[in-house]
């Protein structure tokens, strides 16, 4: 894929998220730029079918998600996915949109 030819250099420049960089092996410098008039986000969904059943899943999940936070677990596990060079950013983001507690 795109990393492959990046990493074997048959590219100077490669517009990614921060994500797609987090286990790989490139040596080149990495810079993080926010980008004017686009709301920041992380992808994630959970889909499930309206029931008792998963309606309790999803509570169970939430408070655990709580949990995580409230220990300061929840931000660390994001961040261990992310260059440390743009650590500041993404505490900054989750912090004020997510009210993530920091440790």
């Amino acid at each position: 894929g795109i990393l492959d030819m990046f990493r074997e250099q048959r590219g100077d420049y490669v517009l990614l998220f921060p994500l797609e960089l987090s286990n790989t092996s490139i040596e080149k410098p990495i810079l993080s730029f926010e980008i004017a008039g686009i709301e920041p986000y992380i992808v994630g969904r959970l889909m499930c079918v309206d029931s008792a059943k998963t309606r309790r899943f999803i509570q169970h999940v939430n408070k655990r998600i709580n949990a995580l936070n409230l220990e300061g677990k929840l931000l660390q596990a994001h961040l261990n996915y992310y260059p440390k060079k743009i650590h500041s950013q993404v505490t900054n983001y989750l912090t004020e949109e997510f009210k993530v507690t920091l440790n």
